[in-house]
């Protein structure tokens, strides 16, 4: 994928810090099925990144980060599935959190508005850190929807548009925004997922946990059976703790989207079960990880 740059007489993406959002062209498009397009003028809440020759990439809504669902005229006829994070290429070639991000938003699409869709967009924007990262999978995973999407209409054109009721009910159906399954997609959601939730410091009032925890010596579960068991319940005790410090941040946003209407309906209650239902059944994989991140952490704090 080219290189991305900003509207003219703004500073280029490499001189952005990487903790900023992607700073948006000011306008959305009307692309033709000749790949022109015109200004529309700006839309609310919506970001439109391009590429270095100004070739407009996926809509995103700026206060997620969620791409924006595919809408169309066109009923019926052949579906099959949109990775919202593209190019495969660009996504797979980098880090863990890039892979986690591309396998955790599947779209169910008519055919045409499909291949349309492509025509007209130029891949995905990155999210640049770890934690932007996090929290879009979350939100993926849960079948966000947000309150604007892109109609392809059946001549090839796009615009943004305000989703209907109906739209939006249709798009919060269990089988239209899923994730990719088996390996190694399920294996890199869980392994970003593990990896950054216990990278999240614990309060001191996890400290008595954390101390029982650690005096179990590998030397001790070897003389007396029954602390291996009793370990690795601490360990899922802390890690389930170390997941409900990640998704802190984002849980009034996750409720208020609960409220709102705007997740799958059959989505997980709170963004902490979104977290545990993609890592469920991994947690011994990250025995040894919890203990050196957490001796880490004592050695800190000293």
């Amino acid at each position: 994928m080219r290189e991305l740059v900003n509207p003219p007489g703004q500073p280029t993406h490499d001189t952005v810090p990487a903790t900023q959002a992607p700073v948006p062209h000011d306008r959305s498009f009307l692309v033709a099925s000749h790949e022109h397009w015109q200004r529309l003028g700006s839309v609310p809440g919506v970001i439109v990144p391009v590429t270095a020759d100004f070739k407009p990439m996926s809509p995103i809504e700026k206060s997620t980060g969620v791409v924006l669902p595919i809408v169309s005229d066109v009923h019926g006829g052949d579906t099959n599935r949109h990775h919202g994070h593209f190019y495969k290429s660009v996504y797979e070639s980098g880090g863990l959190g890039r892979k986690a991000v591309r396998s955790s938003r599947l779209q169910r699409v008519v055919v045409g508005p499909h291949t349309r869709y492509h025509r007209l967009f130029e891949g995905t924007e990155l999210p640049y850190t770890a934690e932007a990262q996090y929290r879009l999978i979350i939100l993926n995973c849960a079948g966000y929807v947000p309150d604007k999407g892109v109609l392809i209409n059946d001549i090839g054109a796009a615009r943004i548009v305000q989703l209907t009721h109906p739209q939006r009910k249709a798009l919060r159906r269990p089988n239209i925004f899923t994730i990719e399954r088996g390996n190694p997609a399920q294996m890199d959601r869980t392994h970003f997922l593990m990896d950054y939730a216990l990278s999240q410091n614990f309060g001191p009032e996890k400290q008595e946990d954390i101390k029982r925890f650690l005096d179990i010596t590998p030397e001790a579960m070897r003389l007396h059976q029954g602390l291996r068991a009793k370990k690795l319940q601490l360990a899922m005790r802390l890690t389930n703790i170390a997941i409900a410090e990640a998704v802190r941040p984002l849980s009034g946003e996750f409720k208020r989207a609960r409220e709102q209407r705007a997740l799958r309906v059959d989505a997980p209650e709170t963004a902490w079960h979104v977290a545990k239902l993609q890592i469920r059944h991994r947690e011994p994989d990250y025995f040894e990880t919890l203990e050196s991140n957490l001796l880490i952490q004592q050695q800190s704090a000293a």
